[in-house]
């Protein structure tokens, strides 16, 4: 089960953490499909390095766990 997702499009890239407390939320218990700003479909894989989706905070902006890039939406 996946305890993040991303929105998949770059411009976005709004981050969800489906943990709640020591349980993470099945998907299918989300209420949104889709993601709130942009309509967008959530993936539960980093955009970069395509490994499952494991976020850290930097600095307070999330970065993957696994490959350290930052989530942050692409500038316009």
């Amino acid at each position: 089960m996946e305890p993040f997702l991303i929105c998949t499009n770059p411009k976005c890239r709004l981050v969800v953490n489906l943990r709640e407390g020591a349980h993470v939320l099945s998907r299918s218990k989300l209420i949104l499909d889709e993601c709130p700003e942009c309509r967008y479909p959530w993936s539960s894989h980093c955009p970069f390095c395509d490994g499952p989706l494991e976020v850290m905070l930097h600095e307070n902006l999330p970065h993957c766990s696994q490959c350290g890039c930052s989530l942050q939406a692409e500038a316009s």
